[in-house]
């Protein structure tokens, strides 16, 4: 079979190039374009800003252009029924477009491959900024309508897509997402400990690492390690990793309160370099989310040699399989008693270590990338 020629959605990706910091879409997007990169030929597809928005310092090289703001393209396409601006351009010379970061175009003449992570800005509205999140809403509804066929990136997405997006089931394929193999990289022992003196702590410790927003649920950390024995919480200090996002500013008030008093130490953004670093030093990795599309610190947790408690709902029993100690989100109780058997078991505790580091090992970047070749060809 001849070479599929994609072109591939990178807006986030030419962002994070002018500082824009990625998150789990942008993860997603940067290792699915540096692996395919490897076997196929794939030209980086971008939007352009708004127009009141600064104008790009640095561009993806070989890029293809839209010529107007992914928003703005997507209006005047709903109103006219027309493929969006500058189409033409993106689908000369290629066979498929792939929209990884759900700004998904109306194309005329070639298939259109669109993942969507999850369907919460319509599932759990009160989850997401209610301006914004509203006219995301409406956003995602309409460009689905534009693929020809989705990525879910667990199968537990599967129904949310059906049933709050419309999608029809046999147009989903599962592709499950990755974790790069620094990951399990073993850390030199004095550039561990710079890291840490940086941010002033000391191995080993509770950890969480991610955006702080409601569906995270850091508050049942909190009140699980709270209601830990108090010898125990001068053995594990409770660190946690992760910028303040929508809704989050009493969960911030109450961190700040809470490192005054010496019970936490919040440490907001960390940069993947460092990020590496405190995943080795942690004794235990803590991620009782409510919703996840997927839920890739749990498996940079695994890659990194610490063992997991994550919750027992949505994609997260899919992504951990039996390498974590799966949880009730909703009950603190069960929280709490699994950080304790995690501190005080070692058995335990070097059991799922194990585990987690074959379950990381069968979930590659490398793997995502094949997979997401076989849809490609399927529509080609």
């Amino acid at each position: 079979m001849s070479e599929v020629r994609i072109a591939l959605g990178a807006t986030l990706l030419e962002r994070a190039l002018n500082g824009s910091r990625l998150d789990g879409v942008g993860i997603y997007v940067e290792n699915l374009y540096a692996e395919l990169r490897r076997t196929a030929s794939v030209i980086p597809a971008c939007f352009p800003r708004k127009p009141w928005e600064p104008r790009l310092q640095r561009n993806l090289p070989g890029k293809a252009s839209f010529r107007l703001a992914y928003g703005i393209s997507a209006a005047l396409s709903a109103g006219t029924g027309l493929p969006f601006a500058g189409a033409r351009r993106v689908e000369q010379g290629i066979d498929v477009y792939h929209a990884p970061d759900h700004l998904i175009p109306k194309l005329r003449r070639v298939p259109v491959v669109a993942t969507i992570c999850d369907a919460l800005v319509v599932k759990r509205p009160d989850w997401i900024d209610a301006g914004p999140g509203a006219f995301r809403s409406r956003l995602l509804k309409s460009a689905t309508r534009y693929a020809d066929h989705v990525i879910a990136i667990s199968a537990a997405m599967i129904p949310e897509l059906v049933e709050h997006l419309g999608i029809p089931e046999s147009s989903i394929s599962v592709v499950h997402m990755g974790v790069g193999p620094q990951w399990s990289e073993r850390i030199p022992q004095q550039r561990l400990q710079e890291v840490l003196e940086k941010y002033r702590l000391a191995a080993p410790y509770f950890l969480f690492v991610g955006t702080l927003q409601p569906r995270k649920n850091v508050d049942a950390i909190l009140q699980a390690y709270q209601s830990l024995p108090e010898d125990l919480r001068s053995r594990y200090r409770l660190v946690i990793a992760g910028q303040a996002g929508w809704g989050s500013a009493t969960l911030v008030r109450r961190l700040r309160e809470l490192e005054k008093a010496g019970a936490c130490r919040w440490l907001d953004y960390v940069a993947a370099h460092e990020l590496r670093v405190l995943y080795q030093g942690a004794a235990a990795f803590v991620f009782p989310s409510l919703a996840e599309g997927f839920g890739i610190p749990v498996l940079e947790a695994f890659a990194s040699g610490v063992p997991v408690v994550t919750s027992n709902v949505s994609s997260l029993p899919e992504v951990a399989g039996d390498a974590a100690l799966l949880v009730d989100p909703a009950s603190g109780e069960e929280l709490r008693n699994a950080m304790y058997r995690l501190a005080t078991e070692p058995a335990l505790a070097a059991a799922l270590v194990q585990k987690g580091r074959s379950r990381a090992a069968e979930m590659s970047w490398e793997k995502c990338a094949a997979k997401t070749l076989e849809v490609y060809r399927k529509l080609c």
